[in-house]
């Protein structure tokens, strides 16, 4: 009988809290009391007692359409909601139900498009602007593949031709500013970097439920491009981490590999920030477990990628990468990487991505010996003690083990290449 009074007083409770936060959903549609009642669902949405209610009453929908309404003022508290929320995975089916990352990828394209382009006095084109999902795939098909939309086997035919652009000007990028939407993209960068933390957001965003497979990956592309081209402006940090987040599906990185764009990633580098530099190593420890398919890629440029990751290591380890005796890596600064705004943590955090690739490669005779050739073991041995002695007992247990089989490894003679 207790059991049942309880679960009773329980149901009471919630049905109390439901019509509260009911009432304050309601008070949105009047532009006075707007900001105290985004403010009060801020609050409340931090509640996990809460989730369920805020799901029932299709918290999600409400806000999306708030941040597409263009008479709305208030689009810092609606996006700081919807990051918020959007780090709940119980969250993300109702997103994904309405079709969130393709209306935000929209009003992301269209932020850059009039932020950006139309300041810098880029030639305008109402044809180019975005009313539906759809139009962001059509038009990025378009400008891909040319109007003919060309297929080989059912697959896009040669999406790197896009691409190509930034290996061939790989110093050019455009220069933003006066970006008055900073705060804005920057929200929306870190809502679709929760949304695709999950695997059926990272499905989402690449569009693979979509039967038509020609469209699997162009609006991830189309984002891409974007990425490239406004790559060192800090509104992009987010955009790192989407892109590190989509490289941990299969499916999202053999595209990446498939179509060359790997190449672009190593070119920018040594030119990010730490947020963006932490990101992209996520990307190319994803990618390595590609490499019986992709070894080549990884040994682009001579080799380069092994010479920014021994780089890196000295640098967020403070080791003297002199004693290494590497020319190579001399002229490899890393400008806007900044070790003091690290963590413990991220240090920690970057060691062990960069010793998991290692690890991963040493699977591939031909990556062997190309680390061999960069001296990777002796760079290993330089940072070591030092990586080791600041990392937690589990990490430090796993950083010993592996190591050792990575030194192992790369003591043996000269493999066979038997890729």
């Amino acid at each position: 009988m207790e059991s049942a009074n309880k679960e009773i007083n329980s149901q009471n409770k919630n049905e109390v809290y439901k019509n509260q936060i009911k009432s304050i959903l309601e008070c949105l549609k009047s532009p006075m009391a707007r900001p105290k009642a985004l403010e009060a669902i801020l609050g409340l949405c931090e509640s996990e007692e809460l989730t369920e209610i805020f799901i029932s009453l299709e918290l999600p929908k409400v806000m999306i359409r708030l941040l597409e309404n263009e008479e709305i003022k208030e689009k810092d508290q609606v996006l700081q909601i919807l990051v918020n929320i959007s780090g709940k995975e119980s969250y993300l089916p109702h997103f994904l139900k309405i079709n969130t990352i393709h209306r935000v990828l929209k009003l992301i394209f269209n932020t850059i498009k009039s932020e950006f382009e139309e300041k810098n006095n880029e030639k305008k084109d109402k044809k180019e602007t975005y009313e539906t999902p759809e139009d962001v795939i059509l038009e990025s098909l378009d400008k891909m593949l040319g109007k003919d939309l060309l297929y080989e086997n059912g697959k896009i035919f040669d999406v790197k031709m896009e691409f190509d652009k930034y290996v061939i000007n790989a110093d050019k990028v455009t220069d933003l500013k006066g970006m008055e939407n900073e705060t804005f993209l920057n929200l929306y960068f870190m809502f679709l970097c929760n949304l695709t933390s999950y695997e059926p957001g990272q499905k989402g965003i690449l569009d693979l439920n979509n039967e038509n497979k020609n469209f699997h990956g162009v609006v991830f592309f189309k984002l891409l491009d974007k990425f490239f081209e406004y790559i060192y402006h800090n509104s992009f940090n987010f955009c790192s981490g989407i892109v590190a987040n989509i490289s941990s599906l299969k499916e999202g990185r053999k595209l990446i590999l498939e179509n060359k764009i790997f190449k672009i990633f190593l070119i920018r580098f040594d030119k990010m920030n730490s947020m963006k530099t932490m990101n992209i190593i996520r990307l190319i420890r994803n990618c390595s477990f590609e490499y019986k398919d992709y070894v080549d890629d990884f040994l682009e440029k001579d080799g380069i990628m092994f010479k920014y990751l021994i780089k890196l290591l000295c640098l967020i380890n403070n080791a003297d990468d002199d004693k290494l005796g590497i020319e190579e890596i001399d002229n490899i600064y890393f400008s806007n990487f900044d070790v003091k705004e690290m963590t413990e943590d991220d240090k920690e955090t970057m060691n062990d991505l960069i010793v998991d690739v290692f690890l991963i490669l040493t699977n591939s005779p031909k990556a062997v010996n190309e680390m061999k050739n960069k001296k990777v073991k002796e760079c290993i041995e330089l940072v070591e003690k030092k990586a080791i002695s600041k990392c937690k007992e589990d990490m430090r247990n796993k950083l010993i083990d592996r190591l050792m089989v990575i030194k192992d490894c790369l003591s043996k003679e000269t493999q066979e290449l038997k890729e």
